[in-house]
């Protein structure tokens, strides 16, 4: 349905001269909400009721339209028409917990693969200080203990 039929099924007459006479021209509907907690699945719906007001103003006929736009959000007590409820497993669902599996894999992944890096890193610097102090007779300081670990700072002391 396109505007002009829905003005001439209200028994609205508009013509498009008209348009450069309007001013002001106002726009009210109600919006309701239903909002679910997941939190816990035994809890009732929460109803909110959004009153919207919309103001075009064409008062100084500048060129510019002024737009207004005013909400009132009140909760209703009273959940009024149907609320729908979906099965647990959905395909939107498993497909969600499929991806979360598959990013909680490589999370694991990653810090056993960091984890083991780590381990390889201080075998490594052990191994290079006891070589330096038992065959050069020198002690690394820490901030070249530290680049095995690439954790250097240069004013890290």
């Amino acid at each position: 349905m396109n505007i002009r039929q829905f003005l001439h099924n209200r028994n609205i007459t508009f013509k498009a001269e008209d348009a450069l006479i309007i001013s002001k021209a106002t726009l009210n509907f109600n919006l309701r909400t239903i909002h679910f907690s997941t939190a816990s699945t035994d809890q009732k719906p929460e109803c909110y009721l959004i009153k919207i007001e919309i103001t075009f103003d064409n008062s100084r006929h500048s060129g510019q339209v002024f737009v207004r736009l005013n909400t009132l959000i009140s909760y209703v007590n009273l959940c009024n028409g149907k609320v729908l409820q979906v099965g647990p497993y959905t395909a939107d669902s498993i497909l969600i917990s499929i991806i979360d599996i598959a990013v909680l894999i490589c999370c694991l992944a990653s810090l056993l693969l960091c984890s083991r890096a780590l381990i390889k890193a201080y075998l490594l610097q052990t191994e290079t200080q006891r070589h330096f102090s038992r065959i050069l007779g020198i002690e690394l300081e820490w901030n070249d203990r530290w680049e095995f670990l690439n954790l250097c700072c240069k004013n890290f002391y």
